[in-house]
């Protein structure tokens, strides 16, 4: 697609500068309508990557501005941060998993009057689902601080 007005021109432009200077790929680029001032970069590699800022970013900002902006979101796509971030979600929610199934074996197991062990099924559904949203919710808190602690 080319550029429609001399503000699409220079968007694609300074994307196309600043991953040259960052040794990537050149990343799609898109402008999406929203009157806050807003700008992200997505994609599973260097090489698949997209950098999309708001109208009301292009709006709002000088160009010095929201070139700087923009170079902090090629630096994501440079650092690796969403493949990154997608890796410790995965490990997170494993580990979220097995906790929550493991300690939810444990409470549901007993041992009846002949020593032999037996489950309580929904005991263990319950426990299970309690313990996969309150690990959740600290794996969330954790994979929070890690995307603050990149930024």
């Amino acid at each position: 697609t080319q550029p429609r007005n001399q503000t699409e021109r220079w968007l694609i432009d300074t994307v196309s500068r600043q991953a040259q200077k960052a040794g990537i790929p050149m990343p799609d680029v898109a402008i999406y309508h929203s009157p806050d001032v807003n700008a992200f970069a997505t994609g599973a590699t260097k090489s698949n990557s997209l950098v999309a800022v708001s109208t009301g970013l292009l709006n709002n900002m000088t160009e010095a501005e929201a070139e700087a902006v923009l170079a902090h979101e090629i630096s994501h796509i440079s650092n690796g941060d969403m493949v990154t971030m997608a890796l410790l979600q995965g490990v997170l929610n494993t580990f979220v998993i097995f906790l929550s199934r493991v300690i939810a074996t444990a409470v549901a197991s007993s041992r009846n009057n002949n020593g032999e062990e037996t489950r309580s099924s929904g005991i263990y559904f319950l426990v299970s689902m309690v313990l996969e949203m309150l690990f959740g919710v600290l794996a969330s808190i954790i994979a929070m601080w890690f995307s603050r602690y990149r930024e």
